[in-house]
């Protein structure tokens, strides 16, 4: 789907996350996750899967979650109102009870390779089938093209906060 409708849901939403699982490790991904996160100022939490996706020293990074994961990666899933999910499958290990999984998620975006896995799990709102390092370059090229810009910053303090807590 297109990359406006997209961003128009980035644009209403006042605290996104990326989830980002195995599919970036799998697809050779990380640089262009990165790109894409630091450019648009969006916190990252990954699974197990997706250790390494992102840099864990990144002020963006909320690092792993799930239950083997950080207290304040589970937080900052429940409390974000826009779940961006990048090459993840929301497994048992991360969503158990999938109704309560991101329940505050007004909207779910979905870019995953495998088409078999899209509202698999989780109903989504926007989804992109297919490999994740063009799909994340398209993104960051049209928040460039179209000079979008969104402050995020009050949902950054929160959660550097809920990092400094937990």
């Amino acid at each position: 789907r297109s990359a406006g409708r997209f961003f128009g849901m980035l644009g209403e939403a006042q605290r996104p996350l990326i989830y980002a699982g195995g599919g970036v490790i799998n697809g050779n991904a990380a640089a262009a996750l990165t790109e894409f996160a630091e450019s648009l100022k969006l916190p990252v939490v990954t699974t197990l899967m997706g250790i390494g996706a992102f840099d864990t020293t990144s002020p963006l990074s909320m690092r792993m979650l799930g239950m083997h994961g950080t207290v304040f990666a589970n937080y900052a899933v429940d409390d974000c109102d826009f779940l961006i999910a990048v090459g993840a499958r929301f497994d048992d290990r991360v969503a158990a009870v999938p109704e309560q999984f991101a329940r505050n998620a007004r909207r779910i975006a979905h870019l995953d390779v495998d088409r078999a896995e899209v509202n698999k799990v989780k109903r989504v709102h926007w989804s992109h089938v297919g490999l994740v390092t063009p799909a994340l370059q398209a993104l960051s090229a049209h928040a460039r093209n179209t000079a979008f810009r969104r402050d995020f910053g009050p949902w950054l303090t929160e959660l550097t906060e809920l990092r400094r807590r937990y």
